[in-house]
């Protein structure tokens, strides 16, 4: 499965646009203030930063939006610790010369460029041991050398701007790595500041060839391009300039040749072969035709080869080439040749290979690769892909593909010339390269790096224990992932359970190796010299996962990651001791039962009230209630007898708070690791969204370690309040389920909920499911159920609605059903998924539109939505008080309410905009991120989702409102008082007062409920009891209490369910209380007359069935 999941194209621009911005810091005027204090005005750059946010292929652009030019490493150690202590993200740059994208910022990271840091130049002409800052420039250092007559041992075509910094952070290579070696073989030492909340400078190594002292830690940094730490000083050894060179350039006819021939000159040439170069014909082709270098030869060779040898004796040297070239020759090896002694003689022939990587563009797009081979494999892959594509070679624009690069060292640069860029090229090559790498003990990279090219596939041809330990290393040395982020650090990753289960050896050695780079790290953090904390359970995890990367990315779509799963018997999944040993628990709230405070005192009514107003619920209740308390088993009879897929997916659930009671929340979490299957929920991720309780901070921290549930269960803290949205949003960063699930923290799960919640995702991973939302009492702590299902919706004011089940889904009351929109707070989806849809819109403030987004989104992106009636959660709902104040951000629900209607609903949101005037006024803000996801995954319209989806929608709640039946004033003919709602509330009894003020404009609306006009608020009555009071309540549209019909003739208004009428009586001071009583024509109390009636509308809207989930 993890093989699968890292089949995906390279890193591209469509995919780049599509990251999510990690929660780090945005800078503020302060933090401009605090680096010009460190480094001074000039070296804070806020203008013209195209040059550093543009790599020079200009293929990868960045919008940072400062650059800080340090002088020193303790100028680098203090903006280091500044920007841990901030969370702000960095990028360290050099030359900015790279291939791949490593030195450009994704987003609005901070660059810090080292072109300033140069002060220490130090060499030793004796011992050959350079010392100098990161930011000397490779072709600066080698004039310097030149007076000594030596030379850097790595030569770059970039030597004349890339920095040294860089070359190191890199593992640069180059044309002479066969004699002098890479970076590793000439690093004796390293000066890094590490991102710790100290800004750590580790001194690494020494200016001697030999010194056993340390671990060597220095080339940990050697190619970590800038993951580990900011490399600001190099001690490295430099090579004396060879006195002669002699340079052949062959023409040879095949691949076997160049291989025998690379074998006979390592051989006879041995100490003194500096470069084995190789080119094939169309590469020699590209640079003839683009370049107009002459190749020498009369005819382009199938195969070139540019050989160098180098020493003091010239003739020796010369003797040498000569006699090897001449074995060649013998065993006709070569079809013709041209051999120079001397540098300025050898320019000419080195024009051609340095020319290969300039001409090779001009034909066309190129997509590059620069891998490492074993040399019997070298040009295979380049036969291999021309086969492979020989067929779509047109269809695809491919002009030609060609290889040139160091055969001596098995470095190809493989290329792939196309009319232009075309994703058809990522999905059909890309892949299969990799793994054919992979597969042929390759590695993807050779010498340009990882950066954002090749990002997501480091983990292919790597083992469990190579990418934990390397996560290990980076979360040690950058705990915050403040250091170069989004690059090659997101492979880092948790992918224990991608591996098949047999392989207990790979997870033993994991362990063993884990153990081990835990001690060494410990240690270190111990010492005086650095410190900085162990890995922090607030990193943000999701980020670095691999699927995840993959999804924002755009690739792999469609791909499900479970299919191994669905193929695999079924089980049943009831925890069965368990369930008897709850049945036999008794006690308070034992057995979902509510529970009523004994000796309730004035006090104690006082402390209730308190934690009331605070809540929205009884507190005092909660904390009398075990935590682990049992429940009712209110599912459907039939539910037991389902059997579910036998492995199931990890799972991390998420529980935004703010200001939650403690106990209450603490219950959500045992009610989910107590009824879930073992080893399943990996993560319980709690998002304390600025809580102002103390107690639920670090001393909540405290208690689930003494509780023992650290291990599981993960605390996020945010510093400001951030709203419902960003916090689940901000928990599925960190979580690392292959599912999500998103709940209340004020929830208890019943029996078997996760194995129905995760099936259907299995069977399809762009699937959300919701589970069947029960009530827990806000008084009692009662458990109950709501109702057995309805299908959800929304009017066209944006509130949540229902509508009744199909046919077709009542037949089976178990298996989940189709639903237009989720209610909000209660889902399961894979990450995958979730990322694919770019998670939830960030342009969404608080709370309000969230669900409405993210369901339009997935039905109208070739997703679907289902609830499941098997998978039963209860569900706190808030009474008596609302504990949460306004944040004071303005209307942001119209904000929110405008955002999803421009980017999801089309025409369609001329109906909303209708009923809410205020919404088609509203800035949403940018929405280009929600347009491009809407671009990249082909979504459908909004006409679609009405008429496939909501298809009965316009029948339950229509977009054009009919006209009402009634409307306007409604005036007791006996008292001449109308009813009136000035000031009422939710459960508050209707009165009747003096006509022509306050809320006095009412509606018998179409369903035949009576509503304040363009409200939600309606008329309710809940009892047939003579004398019940009318009640302002929430409309449902579904009759029941709420339906009542007016009788024309009689002027008598008509409650249908308790068939009694609408009376008011009166207090002879204008004012009276209205409530619905037995029917009597005779009493004009029961009499009233509205502003306006249509009878005929009246007549037939008093057919109207209720909206009964079972009509």
């Amino acid at each position: 499965m993890f093989k699968q999941l890292i089949k995906a194209s390279i890193f591209n621009k469509v995919s780049y646009s599509s990251l999510i911005r990690r929660p780090f810091k945005r800078l503020t005027n302060n933090d401009i203030n605090n680096f010009k204090s460190i480094l001074g005005s000039d070296y804070v750059k806020e203008k013209e930063l195209d040059n550093y946010n543009q790599d020079w292929m200009k293929w990868y652009k960045g919008k940072s939006e400062c650059v800080l030019l340090p002088n020193t490493t303790e100028e680098i150690s203090e903006i280091i610790k500044y920007c841990y202590q901030e969370n702000i993200a960095i990028v360290p740059q050099s030359g900015n010369t790279g291939l791949v994208g490593g030195s450009i910022p994704i987003f609005d990271e901070v660059i810090l460029s080292l072109k300033r840091l140069r002060n220490n130049f130090y060499f030793d002409a004796a011992s050959g041991i350079i010392e100098c800052d990161a930011g000397y420039i490779l072709e600066e250092i080698n004039q310097k050398l030149e007076e000594y007559n030596y030379m850097m041992p790595i030569d770059l075509g970039a030597k004349g701007s890339c920095f040294i910094g860089g070359n190191v952070a890199t593992c640069a290579g180059g044309i002479r790595l066969i004699r002098y070696g890479n970076i590793h073989a000439n690093i004796l030492g390293l000066d890094a500041v590490i991102a710790d909340k100290n800004g750590s400078i580790l001194k690494m190594g020494s200016k001697l060839r030999k010194d056993n002292t340390d671990l060597h830690l220095a080339h940990l940094f050697v190619g970590s391009e800038g993951q580990l730490g900011i490399i600001t000083n190099v001690k490295m050894l430099a090579v004396p300039i060879p006195k002669n060179i002699s340079t052949s350039f062959l023409s040879v006819k095949t691949f076997n040749d160049c291989k025998e021939i690379l074998r006979l000159a390592k051989m006879h040439l041995n100490e003194n072969l500096s470069s084995f170069e190789f080119l094939d014909h169309d590469t020699l082709e590209c640079v003839n035709e683009f370049s107009k270098i002459s190749i020498v030869f009369n005819e382009t060779p199938n195969f070139a080869l540019l050989i160098e040898v180098a020493g003091s004796d010239g003739d020796y040297i010369s003797n040498r080439m000569e006699s090897f070239l001449s074995q060649c020759y013998d065993k006709n090896l070569i079809v013709d040749g041209v051999v120079t002694n001397g540098i300025n003689e050898a320019k000419n022939i080195w024009s051609i290979r340095e020319g290969a990587p300039l001409s090779v563009p001009k034909e066309g797009y190129v997509y590059k690769y620069d891998i490492s081979l074993p040399i019997q494999y070298f040009y295979e892959l380049n036969n291999m892909l021309k086969k492979r594509l020989e067929k779509d070679k047109e269809k695809l624009g491919i002009l030609r593909i060609c290889s040139y690069g160091h055969l001596g060292d098995g470095n190809v640069h493989l290329n792939i010339i196309c009319k232009q860029s075309t994703n058809d090229i990522y999905e059909r090559v890309h892949p299969h390269i990799y793994d054919w790498i992979a597969a042929h003990n390759g590695s993807i990279s050779a010498e340009h790096g990882i950066g954002q090219l090749k990002k997501s596939y480091m983990p292919i041809g790597k083992n469990l224990t190579q990418v934990l330990t390397s996560k290990a290393l980076k979360n040690f040395f950058d705990p915050k992932g403040i250091l170069n982020p989004y690059k090659f650090s997101v492979i880092m990753i948790r992918v224990l359970r991608y591996f098949p289960k047999k392989k207990v050896i790979s997870f033993l050695l994991y362990g063993l190796v884990f153990f081990t780079i835990f001690c060494i790290m410990y240690t270190l953090r111990k010492s005086s010299y650095i410190q900085t904390n162990w890995v922090s359970r607030n990193e943000e995890i999701l980020m670095a996962k691999f699927v995840r990367d993959e999804a924002l990315a755009g690739r792999s779509i469609g791909e499900n990651p479970f299919e191994e799963y669905k193929s695999l018997p079924k089980k049943d999944w009831h925890d069965y001791k368990g369930m008897e040993e709850d049945s036999k628990r008794v006690g308070n709230g034992e057995q979902g039962k509510p529970f009523a405070v004994p000796n309730d005192t004035p006090d104690i009514e006082k402390k209730r009230d308190k934690l009331y107003r605070v809540n929205g619920y009884d507190a005092y209740v909660s904390d009398l209630i075990p935590l682990n308390r049992s429940i009712k088993d209110i599912r459907h009879p039939e539910c037991k007898n389902v059997k579910y897929v036998s492995k199931l997916p990890t799972v991390s659930v998420i529980f935004p708070f703010h200001n939650e009671h403690k106990s209450t929340i603490l219950r959500s979490v045992y009610s989910i690791l107590n009824r879930s299957p073992k080893g399943v929920v990996t993560q319980i991720v709690l998002v304390n969204d600025a809580s102002t309780k103390p107690e639920l901070n670090e001393p909540l921290n405290e208690e689930l370690k003494e509780r023992g549930l650290s291990n599981v269960v993960q605390m996020i803290i945010n510093k400001k309040r951030e709203g419902l949205i960003r916090a689940r949003q901000i928990g599925a960063f960190d979580a690392i389920g292959e599912i999500l699930v998103f709940l209340d923290a004020h929830s208890e799960a019943n029996y078997n909920w996760l194995p129905p919640l995760i099936e259907p995702i299995i069977m399809d991973y762009k699937t959300i499911v919701c589970p069947f939302v029960d009530v827990i009492d806000c008084n009692t702590y009662e458990y109950r159920a709501q109702d057995e299902g309805a299908r959800g919706s929304f009017d066209w004011n944006f509130n949540y609605k229902r509508l009744p089940l199909t046919k077709k889904d009542k037949q089976n009351p178990t298996k989940p059903f189709p639903s237009p929109v989720m209610a909000g707070g209660y889902f399961a989806i894979s990450a995958k998924w979730f990322w694919e849809l770019g998670g939830y819109d960030e342009g969404l403030d608080i709370w309000g539109g969230e669900q409405y987004e993210l369901s339009f989104k997935t039905w109208q992106c070739h997703g679907s939505m289902v609830d499941a009636p098997c998978s039963r959660i209860g569900h706190i709902y808030r009474c008596k008080y609302v504990p949460f104040p306004n944040p004071g951000i303005g209307d942001f629900v119209s904000r929110n309410y405008k955002r999803v209607a421009v980017v999801w609903m089309d025409e369609y949101a001329k109906y909303l905009y209708k009923r809410k005037p205020v919404i088609e006024k509203t800035d949403p803000g940018n929405i280009s991120k929600q347009l491009a996801v809407r671009e990249r995954l082909n979504c459908k319209s909004f006409d679609w989702f009405m008429k496939n989806v909501a298809f009965d929608q316009d029948k339950y709640y229509p977009a054009i409102e009919p006209d009402d039946s009634a409307n306007g004033t409604i005036v007791n003919l006996d008292s001449g008082l109308c009813i009136d709602a000035t000031n009422l509330k939710k459960n508050d009894q209707l009165r009747v007062q003096k006509c022509g003020g306050g809320r006095q404009i009412f509606a018998l609306y179409y369903r035949n409920d009576i509503r304040i006009k363009r409200t939600q608020d309606c008329l309710d009555s809940s009892s047939s009891n003579d004398g019940n009071p009318v009640v302002l309540f929430p409309c449902h549209g579904m009759g029941g209490n709420q339906r009542f019909t007016y009788d024309v003739e009689s002027k008598q208004i008509i409650h249908k369910i308790s068939g009694n009428c609408l009376e008011a009586n009166s207090d002879g001071t204008g004012s009276g209380n209205v409530f619905t009583s037995e029917c009597d024509y005779s009493k004009k109390s029961q009499k009233w007359k509205f502003s306006y009636y249509n009878k005929k509308l009246i007549e037939e809207r008093r057919k109207f069935p209720d909206r009964d989930f079972d009509e």
